[in-house]
């Protein structure tokens, strides 16, 4: 058994203790402020959480490594911090979709801790470990400073009022929830009884599908359905402009890249779906990739 402390409140986890922190808190106690950007590879920021008065990311921490720690989520920050440094975001502009918020704002508090006043080029330095796609990094960066003097001061901030009139800018609409993580995105929803997806990729860039044997798939427990191209009725190819892109790559066929989908699991839990992919057996006749050359 494991003991640790999770937004003042004692933790006894007897799972698996290879299992991380991230998958621990979003699909057992729907903690969903930590968000699942990179499945896992570490390299995107937005599950990061506090854990011992430190930043870490909740994809790469085994529940083994938590004995005796105290994990922070934004949930369990002070609400006067938390309050500040998402109204210093929503104020500047620093939300947009809103994804990787949450893991900016946890990076934020920990750093105004540690450091009060910090400079520009601490900020920057703070920052690295996240990916933003939608801002750019000017409007976080701005948004910290803001944080930073208030919390010094100890003053409230409150988000910006304006006429909404074209020209004049706006907070964005549903950005300070958002920005607090109480937003949900689609992998955030969680129904009574729902089912899990999850999908098998194409394991070259180029290659043409021979045989896709679901077999082993199929007969796992808790494993109810296995979607491949012969499953979608109609049309499969999509696309903005052109209609060329197929949803799903069947038998016969050539994948364009590593994230063409071969097939779909639906199952119990993500953890079967997952598993259940991993028997999916895909016999492909390998080509060499073609890559896009431009010429200046």
């Amino acid at each position: 058994m494991i003991f640790f402390i999770l937004n003042g409140k004692t933790v006894n986890y007897e799972g698996d203790p290879e299992r991380t922190l991230l998958d621990f808190l979003r699909l057992d106690l729907h903690i969903t402020s930590p968000k699942d950007g990179c499945s896992g590879q570490a390299t995107c920021g937005a599950c990061t959480v506090e854990i011992d008065k430190k930043a870490k990311l909740a994809c790469a921490i085994k529940m083994k490594k938590l004995e005796g720690t105290e994990v922070l989520t934004m949930e369990g920050f002070p609400e006067y911090v938390r309050d500040t440094i998402a109204k210093a975001y929503v104020n500047k502009g620093a939300v947009q979709c809103g994804f990787c918020t949450p893991g900016f704002i946890s990076r934020t508090k920990i750093l105004l801790q540690e450091n009060p006043n910090p400079t520009l080029q601490e900020i920057q330095n703070a920052l690295k470990q996240h990916l933003c796609r939608c801002t750019g990094y000017k409007k976080i960066e701005e948004a910290i400073l803001l944080a930073a003097e208030k919390i010094r001061n100890n003053e409230q901030l409150e988000i910006t009022k304006t006429s909404g009139k074209i020209g004049i800018s706006h907070p964005k609409y549903n950005s300070y929830e958002t920005a607090v993580g109480k937003h949900n995105f689609v992998d955030d929803i969680y129904l009574d009884e729902m089912l899990f997806a999850a999908l098998k990729f194409s394991d070259h860039p180029k290659a043409k599908i021979l045989i896709i044997n679901t077999e082993k798939a199929s007969q796992l427990e808790g494993v109810h359905r296995i979607f491949t191209a012969g499953d979608i009725p109609g049309e499969r190819k999509v696309g903005l402009i052109y209609q060329d892109w197929p949803v799903m790559i069947g038998t016969g066929e050539t994948t364009h890249y590593i994230g063409d989908v071969i097939a779909g699991v639906v199952a119990d839990s993500d953890e079967i779906a997952r598993k259940a992919l991993s028997l999916i057996n895909i016999e492909y006749e390998v080509y060499s990739p073609v890559s896009d050359v431009f010429w200046l």
